[in-house]
């Protein structure tokens, strides 16, 4: 089992994006400060992926209908694009309309997702240099019914070191 020594947020963003089809892109610059820069350097290290990993947390998934699943890409630079070696995940958002209203239990704040995108990352930082952002392509796999939104609150990408 891993066990995390640390964690660093690098990124974040409150885009309060409505996700479209075919679609969206949101834009997640990375923190200015020295500590961040150290981080993002060490990434072109051979051994990277043994020791650490990168996550993307999504916050404040709130929205109605049923809402297919999202395919997520990641990108750095300034021209983002999907394709499947950029490919980090999917979010199924079963239960979102539900955690998107409030109740006697919930607040309605909707719900939240992590997807580990260590390898992508690791990849990108090897043919490319980062810029000042990340970029996530949202697609949903199927054209959106009318009443079906998608709204992502927040999102955030931190770096953990794996011991």
């Amino acid at each position: 089992m891993l066990r995390y020594t640390s964690s660093e947020l690098l990124a974040a963003a409150n885009p309060n994006a409505l996700v479209i089809y075919p679609s969206t892109v949101i834009s997640i610059p990375f923190l200015q400060n020295s500590k961040v820069k150290t981080r993002l350097s060490e990434f072109k290290r051979t051994d990277w992926s043994s020791e650490q990993r990168v996550f993307v947390h999504f916050e404040e998934l709130c929205g109605k209908g049923s809402f297919p699943i999202v395919d997520v890409h990641l990108n750095i630079g300034r021209s983002p694009e999907s394709s499947d070696q950029n490919y980090v995940g999917s979010l199924g958002l079963y239960g979102l309309q539900e955690s998107s209203t409030p109740s006697l239990e919930r607040k309605g704040e909707g719900m939240s997702a992590v997807l580990d995108v260590s390898s992508v990352v690791q990849r990108l930082t090897r043919v490319s240099a980062f810029s000042d952002e990340i970029f996530l392509t949202l697609t949903p796999t199927r054209q959106l019914k009318s009443d079906e939104q998608l709204t992502v609150g927040r999102v955030a990408v931190f770096a953990r070191s794996v011991e």
